[in-house]
């Protein structure tokens, strides 16, 4: 289905459209203020593939079966997905996969994955800029998947992910008022070699990291790991972190770490391991403060 400028679809199911070439359900393509609303597509390729679009509304649509729930792949203006509910079934497969620039708005969404451990699946894949908001992302492989661009993610859940709840590559992120728990693998390297656990971050010292108020529990793995992070506007503040296989680690970051929850009530400063590593052959164990921890949870 090849959708036009300014047209609502609505209260459509949508199975095997075996006359689409490109085994796309609908094909919005270089076409503006677009709604599409209330629908089931379901059992294909591409469920919704957008490109070079502007304003486009994914709103309350049910996906199941598909390999990417919704794809971008050529850049795109103003994308807004709310209220949509995504099971995933398939092997390599996508809730949400923008991998064209855009602005993207991401709000109130459910995305469950029902593959087993061998079968990857991604709750959410964006590059560019977004607003991340409300969602419910669970058993997926990678919850959240973000690279390049500036990120804020805030009030969601991120829950029993089998690798990682958020991973951000060379982008800059605000992580906040997040229930992040139950994700990763006991270090079991399964995609790309990517640590496992809560939070992973990989950057350079033209990206930032602001995480506060997040719940950061029950991890299987880190339950927050940082590369490369070495902005001076890196701040981990008023977290929780409770019951992770390790809590926080960093590799050649700097970070203010100031008034997080470390699992027990402390009175005395905490103390952050990690390490320099200046080549394969030299690493230098450091370790980072923080100095006012709080004695009492942040969330209950």
């Amino acid at each position: 289905m090849n959708v036009s400028s300014r047209v609502l679809i609505k209260e459509f199911t949508i199975i095997r459209d075996e006359l689409s070439l490109d085994n796309s359900r609908i094909d919005v393509s270089n076409s503006n203020y677009v709604t599409i609303s209330d629908c089931i597509i379901t059992d294909s390729n591409i469920g919704i593939y957008a490109t070079g679009s502007n304003n486009l509304l994914i709103l309350n649509n049910t996906f199941t079966h598909n390999q990417k729930c919704i794809y971008a792949s050529v850049e795109c203006g103003n994308m807004y997905i709310i209220g949509n509910t995504f099971s995933l079934y398939e092997n390599n497969s996508y809730g949400i996969y923008l991998q064209a620039n855009g602005k993207y708005y991401i709000h109130n969404n459910t995305i469950k994955s029902h593959t087993n451990f061998s079968h990857f699946s991604c709750g959410i894949y964006i590059d560019g800029t977004s607003s991340i908001k409300s969602n419910i992302v669970t058993n997926c492989h990678i919850g959240l998947w973000l690279t390049d661009g500036v990120h804020n993610i805030e009030y969601n859940l991120f829950k029993n992910n089998k690798q990682i709840g958020i991973y951000a590559y060379f982008s800059s992120t605000n992580i906040n008022n997040n229930n992040i728990e139950q994700n990763g693998n006991n270090f079991i390297t399964y995609q790309n070699n990517l640590k496992p656990g809560g939070i992973i971050i990989y950057a350079s010292k033209n990206e930032y990291c602001s995480i506060g108020y997040n719940k950061i529990s029950n991890n299987r793995g880190y339950g927050i790991y940082l590369n490369g992070i070495y902005n001076s506007d890196n701040k981990i503040i008023n977290n929780d972190f409770l019951k992770n296989s390790r809590q926080a680690f960093y590799i050649n970051s700097r970070c203010y770490w100031q008034h997080n929850y470390w699992e027990k009530e402390k009175h005395f400063p905490k103390i952050i391991l990690g390490f320099i590593q200046i080549n394969s052959f030299l690493i230098i164990p450091t370790f980072q403060i923080d100095y006012n921890p709080s004695d009492t949870f942040h969330f209950t």
